[in-house]
């Protein structure tokens, strides 16, 4: 049974991330808490997709997320992967075709001097991951 995709753009690029496993939910949804703090995770989940794109054109907002990650990364020791784990199954239109953001280069790549992109995509990301597509 194939599961539901949710497509969605960023930054001029079209992204698609099928929802998660129920296995798969179970065992990212308390690295994403510990990652994002229960504050932040409560506003990825909760807030609409075109409200987490008014709220990343704030350069305080991303700062300030940023720092929450990078902290919480350092004391959670691989948490930055996380993101990376995340995205594994998100693909990207790019010339070629849709690729798999699961690619390290390709990751690394397509969002090198973008990491506000990076987290809006990673939000969306997590909203399709864990939401039916009408809920994404």
């Amino acid at each position: 049974m194939a599961l539901p995709k949710h497509t969605y753009q960023v930054a001029g690029f079209t992204y698609t991330t099928p929802l998660m496993t129920a296995s798969a939910s179970l065992a990212m949804l308390p690295r994403i808490v510990c990652l994002l703090g229960q504050e932040v995770t409560q506003l990825v989940l909760g807030t609409a997709p075109t409200g987490l794109e008014t709220m990343l054109a704030n350069h305080e907002v991303v700062g300030a997320m940023l720092h929450t990650i990078s902290t919480n990364a350092v004391a959670q020791g691989d948490g930055l992967l996380l993101l990376r784990d995340l995205l594994a199954c998100t693909t990207v239109k790019l010339d070629v075709g849709d690729v798999r953001l699961a690619d390290v280069y390709v990751f690394d790549e397509h969002f090198a001097g973008r990491l506000g992109d990076l987290l809006l995509v990673a939000m969306h990301a997590a909203r399709a991951s864990f939401m039916k597509p009408s809920q994404a």
